[in-house]
C-alpha cells in the first residue's frame, strides 16, 4: 500500500503520444491518482473545518471561512479537472502551457470547460510534446511565468 501512495509523489513527466487510428492522444501519468488525492484531501479538511466551526464555544468565523473554502474547492476539483488518460483530438480547444527553469506546465483545454495538466520535468521532451500538438492543428497558448 505504502509504495502506491509513494508513487502518487514522484516525479513523473507526463508522456503524450497521438494514436492516428483512434484519433486521441494518448498521456502516461499518475494524474488520476494525484485527483484523487486531492479530492480525498478536500473532504477531509472540510470535515475538520466543519467540526471545529461546530465544536468551538463561540461560532468561530475562521472554521467557517475554511469550509467555504474547501467546500468550492471540492466542487471546482470535480467540475474542472479531468484525469482521462485518453483525449480525442475533437474534443481539444487548446493547449496552453508555462516554462520555469527546471520545469514547464502545460494545460490542454477541452470543449466541454474542463482541461487536463500536464507536467514536465524535462523541459527537452516538453518542447517535443509541444511540436506534437502544432502538427495537428491544436492552438497553442504560452503564458507567462509570472502570473
Amino acid at each position: 500500500m505504502f509504495k502506491s501512495v509513494k508513487k502518487l509523489f514522484t516525479d513523473k513527466n507526463s508522456t503524450i503520444a497521438f494514436d492516428p487510428d483512434r484519433q486521441c492522444f494518448k498521456i502516461d501519468d499518475h494524474a488520476k491518482g494525484q485527483v484523487w488525492m486531492l479530492r480525498i484531501l478536500s473532504v477531509t479538511m472540510l470535515f475538520f473545518s466543519l467540526l471545529g466551526y461546530f465544536k468551538s464555544d463561540n461560532l468561530n468565523l475562521f472554521y467557517l471561512v475554511l469550509a467555504i473554502f474547501f467546500t468550492a474547492m471540492l466542487i471546482l476539483g470535480f467540475v474542472n479537472n479531468n484525469a482521462s488518460a485518453t483525449i480525442p483530438l475533437d474534443q481539444i480547444k487548446s493547449v496552453s502551457y508555462r516554462k520555469s527553469t527546471t520545469s514547464a506546465t502545460g494545460s490542454i483545454r477541452l470543449n466541454n470547460k474542463r482541461r487536463r495538466v500536464l507536467y514536465h520535468y524535462n523541459l527537452s521532451q516538453f518542447d517535443e510534446q509541444v511540436e506534437l500538438f502544432k502538427s495537428h492543428g491544436i492552438e497553442i497558448k504560452e503564458k507567462s511565468s509570472w502570473f
